[in-house]
């Protein structure tokens, strides 16, 4: 008699002959298709501009892209295609530029953990293997042999591990742009545990050893890199470069009076978008009946307090519905797309249905690169939610307002703003939507100037000493306008070729 005998797999067990058969299936297909090595004998510079998320709002990699192909590169472009692509990369011949689109992720690997937080640890490595077999087959059949890659970390799983592994098969540098750490941003999907929760641990440990084999790293801040030299070890001749983020040419003042390029007048600008098109009279009005005009663009994640925002405006409609009339309304527009953003919606209709936010509306679009651009031109004042997950970032979208001459006022609360924002200078920060609200009153109170405003208006009913204290609120804006129309002369291209152009074309 034969005596019947099971096999119990426990979940290491099953992990790991994923791993091995993966592995298998790997090698055995680059046994037949072997790819393309890149041959330095052949010259010239070909750089492949990696992006694990959708190139169109990747700002910061499509500069790259540009800079790179002004500079003489052939550059082939890999991310998803979700969003339209900055106007003048869709200008240049396809034997410069190549653009491939990433396949999509199962959306069901998606859309589940966002509905069921708890299935996170268990659909996130699935995702990950996705991703990096997707990666693998862009990586090294979709595109010419590079002599580097340069990819955008975050996220770093699985990005960093694939990266090397095709530089070394097909001889091309790994590059890797810091825009934060990507450990810190899956910290935040564990309130309570943070940065102990052992995901989180591995992932730290994974992110530092990586990087370890890259040949040149480029960071968004000082701190950041100075950062990476302390956590992840990165010596003489790996030291990060600081390249700070500066506006492309795409974001102008359109709507000052120093602007002399041809452009729509500031009321057929806003008359022309949805989002602003209703309240185009009052926003181009005199003072002191003109709404002010906020913008603040976002991703819709978790690093950026809406909440703070959202109170604030509350508690200024409080202040200017309580027949105030030295506070003029004003209108907000949030621009982008994200996964925060539904629920967003949700409260706010709730809050309109209870006439909360009379004196404040707020309305959301996600809008076409140059109006975008415009519309943070048109604004009175742009607001940055961003809290940095690593407090060693800076959100791209401050440069985007300095650019477009748009005062700004940003959570500050992090160790880098300073790097970027000079306060009272080129910018106001805020630490609470307390802060928040006094900025809104200091800076709007009795109508001080704005966008395209020439002359001082007329105030009436205000006591001599609060008078002179609004003479001072009104300076600062000013000020405040003076210094980001000065900042917003630094621009990309200037930054890049000082910093960047020697990693490649040395």
């Amino acid at each position: 008699m034969f005596e019947h005998s099971t096999i119990s797999l426990g979940l290491t067990d099953m992990i790991l002959f994923v791993v091995a058969l993966l592995c298998t299936v790997i090698l055995l297909f680059l046994t037949v298709w072997r790819p393309s090595r890149y041959d330095p004998q052949k010259g010239g510079t070909t750089v492949t501009v990696l992006v694990l998320g959708d190139i169109g709002r990747s700002p910061r990699m499509q500069y790259h892209t540009l800079s790179l192909l002004s500079s003489g590169a052939a550059v082939t472009l890999i991310g998803y295609l979700d969003s339209p692509v900055l106007p003048s990369l869709k200008a240049i011949p396809r034997d410069r530029l190549t653009v491939h689109a990433l396949t999509a992720t199962t959306p069901f690997l998606t859309s589940l953990p966002a509905q069921y937080p708890f299935l996170f640890p268990i659909f996130a490595p699935l995702k990950a293997i996705q991703q990096a077999l997707t990666l693998f087959v862009a990586l090294l059949y979709h595109r010419r042999s590079s002599k580097y890659i340069i990819v955008q970390n975050p996220p770093a799983i699985p990005v960093l591990a694939i990266a090397i592994i095709v530089g070394w098969l097909r001889n091309s540098k790994l590059v890797i742009d810091w825009h934060n750490l990507g450990y810190s941003l899956l910290a935040l999907r564990f309130p309570g545990r943070g940065e102990s929760h052992p995901l989180v641990r591995i992932a730290r440990f994974y992110e530092y050893s990586l990087a370890r084999f890259a040949h040149a790293h480029l960071a968004v801040t000082d701190a950041l890199a100075k950062h990476l030299v302390r956590h992840a070890g990165l010596t003489k001749p790996h030291l990060p470069l600081v390249l700070h983020d500066r506006p492309a040419d795409l974001f102008q003042p359109y709507f000052q009076p120093s602007h002399t390029q041809g452009s729509p007048s500031r009321f057929d600008f806003l008359k022309s978008l949805d989002c602003t098109a209703s309240h185009a009279s009052s926003l181009c009005a005199a003072p002191p009946q003109r709404t002010r005009l906020l913008v603040s663009p976002t991703s819709w994640t978790p690093d950026e307090d809406f909440h703070t925002l959202l109170d604030a405006l509350l508690s200024y409609n409080d202040l200017a519905a309580a027949n105030n009339p030295t506070l003029p309304t004003l209108l907000t527009v949030i621009t982008g797309r994200g996964p925060l953003l539904p629920s967003f919606l949700r409260t706010l209709d709730a809050l309109n249905a209870e006439g909360r936010l009379t004196r404040t509306p707020i309305t959301t679009a996600f809008l076409p690169a140059g109006d975008y651009a415009r519309l943070l031109a048109a604004a009175d004042l742009g607001v940055s939610l961003h809290t940095s997950s690593s407090g060693l970032d800076l959100p791209m979208k401050v440069l985007d307002m300095f650019g477009a001459g748009c005062p700004v006022a940003g959570f500050s609360g992090f160790e880098a703003w300073g790097e970027l924002v000079r306060e009272g200078v080129n910018g106001v920060g805020f630490g609470s939507s307390e802060g928040l609200t006094g900025i809104l009153v200091r800076l709007f109170a009795r109508g001080g100037k704005g966008v395209g405003e020439g002359e001082r208006g007329e105030f009436e009913g205000i006591g001599e000493g609060v008078l002179v204290e609004r003479e001072r609120e009104r300076t600062e804006y000013e000020k405040i306008k003076e210094g980001v129309l000065l900042e917003g002369k630094r621009r990309w291209d200037g930054e890049w070729d000082s910093v960047a152009k020697d990693v490649f074309f040395r």
